[in-house]
C-alpha cells in the first residue's frame, strides 16, 4: 500500500509539473506574439492597476514596464479630449461596467510621460478566467496623429479651394482648380484605399498608399502659394 501511494505521489507531482510547463510555454507564447504586433496593448487588473506594456506601447507612452507595473492606469495611459483637452473618464471602469469589448471615445489624444500628446484610436475589452470571471482589462490602440492630420489638410485645402472668388480670379482660379483640384481628388482616393487596406490588415499596402496621400497633400500645399 505505501509503493502505491508513492507512486501516486510521483504521478500527481509529474502531472502538476506538466501542467506548469504548459501553462509557462502558453505565457511566453502569448508575451512573444504581443511584443510583435504592431498595436500598442496595456493590461489592468481589475483595480485599473497596470500589470503589463508591450514594446508598442512603451514606445508612446513613455513608460517603460518597470516604471508602469502597478501604477493606475491614468497615470500611464493618460486620454483627453483632442479638441478640448479635456480628460476623459477611465476606460477600465467602462470596460468593467459593461462587460464587453468597448470602442473608447472619438477624437482621443494620449498624453505621454513627457507631456507630448498624439492621436490615437482605441478599444477596450475584460480579461477573463476559465471560469469567465473577469480578471483585468487589455486596451489596444494605435498612433494615427499623421492620418488625422493628411484628413484635415485635405479638409482646410478643400475649403480654401472653393473660397476662391471666381469674379476677380478667374483664370487663376480655373489654373488652380486644374492642377489643386486633381491633386486633392488623388489624395481622397489614396486616404479610402489606405482605410480600405487597413481594416483588412494589410499594413504594408495601407502604409503605400497613406504615403502616396501625404505626398499630393504636400504638393497641393504648394500649388496654393
Amino acid at each position: 500500500q505505501a509503493g502505491v501511494l508513492i507512486t501516486c505521489a510521483i504521478r500527481d507531482v509529474s502531472e502538476r509539473r506538466k501542467a506548469e510547463a504548459a501553462l509557462q510555454e502558453r505565457e511566453e507564447w502569448l508575451s512573444t506574439t504581443l511584443s510583435s504586433i504592431g498595436d500598442a496593448v496595456i493590461a489592468t487588473d481589475t483595480a485599473g492597476r497596470v500589470t503589463y506594456l508591450n514594446p508598442a506601447a512603451q514606445s508612446i507612452t513613455g513608460w517603460s514596464q518597470g516604471e508602469a507595473s502597478g501604477r493606475p492606469l491614468g497615470e500611464v495611459f493618460n486620454v483627453v479630449r483632442e479638441d478640448t483637452g479635456r480628460p476623459l473618464d477611465d476606460p477600465v471602469t467602462k470596460v468593467m461596467r459593461e462587460g464587453a469589448v468597448v470602442g473608447l471615445t472619438d477624437h482621443t489624444a494620449l498624453v505621454a510621460k513627457d507631456g507630448s500628446r498624439l492621436s490615437i484610436e482605441d478599444s477596450g475589452a475584460p480579461i477573463r478566467d476559465a471560469q469567465g470571471n473577469i480578471t483585468g482589462v487589455v486596451l489596444v490602440f494605435h498612433d494615427v496623429t499623421e492620418r488625422r492630420w493628411a484628413a484635415e489638410e485635405l479638409r482646410r485645402l478643400t475649403a480654401r479651394l472653393l473660397e476662391v472668388q471666381e469674379d476677380e480670379r478667374r483664370q487663376v482660379a480655373y489654373d488652380i482648380h486644374d492642377g489643386l483640384g486633381q491633386l486633392l481628388t488623388a489624395a481622397s482616393m489614396h486616404l479610402e484605399a489606405f482605410t480600405g487596406y487597413r481594416d483588412s490588415a494589410d499594413s504594408n499596402a495601407a502604409d503605400a498608399e497613406f504615403v502616396k496621400a501625404k505626398r499630393c497633400l504636400q504638393e497641393a500645399v504648394v500649388e496654393m502659394r
